[in-house]
């Protein structure tokens, strides 16, 4: 069994007998080439593959996955632009989400949400879903307002009638007159 070491200051057996060890030296050292699994080739060599420049259609998919691969930051780009677009006009129409602006950006921008943009959930709803939390306080707060602006719009009434008027141009006519303009007016011929 082991000595146990009851202190720190227990001495250290030192031994002063010399290792050596006797390795080949080599002129050139190569290092050693890592072979790839073919999971992990690389696109470049896939791509070397696939270009032949005299078949036609090959040429053409290897022409599209370039410009594909090319093009693929710009379109990300755009697509995030197109989103932060939405999504501050979603903020400018209701000012009422302001104070969960940097929440909603935090949900908008999370690559599963993005993901989901991208197939085809409108952004409103994921603004709604990230709020969803506080929709009950905001619309108490808008209940509230329009309370208080139909408070402030409310008037005494009126107590009297208005005189009525003799707005009626038929009121003095006999039956004869009347269904005379009526038979103008299902011949189209009647005039104001």
């Amino acid at each position: 069994m082991p000595e146990e070491i009851t202190s720190i200051a227990d001495p250290i057996e030192e031994t002063t007998e010399e290792v050596k060890v006797e390795t080949p030296i080599e002129e050139e050292f190569v290092p050693p080439v890592l072979e790839k699994d073919d999971d992990t080739k690389s696109e470049d060599s896939e791509d070397k593959e696939e270009f032949d420049p005299y078949d036609s259609e090959k040429a053409k998919t290897y022409i599209q996955k370039q410009t594909e691969k090319a093009y693929a930051p710009i379109k990300e780009q755009i697509f995030k632009d197109k989103v932060e677009s939405k999504l501050n006009a979603i903020l400018s129409e209701n000012p009422e989400y302001s104070p969960y602006a940097d929440k909603i950006k935090k949900w908008v921008t999370h690559e599963n949400r993005m993901s989901l943009i991208k197939s085809g959930l409108p952004v409103k709803t994921v603004v709604l879903e990230a709020i969803a939390p506080y929709l009950e306080k905001i619309g108490a707060e808008k209940i509230k307002q329009a309370d208080s602006e139909a408070d402030q719009s409310k008037s005494a009434g009126i107590t009297t009638l208005p005189k009525e008027s003799n707005s009626n141009p038929y009121a003095g006519m006999s039956n004869k007159e009347i269904e005379n303009i009526a038979e103008q007016v299902k011949s189209g011929r009647y005039n104001t």
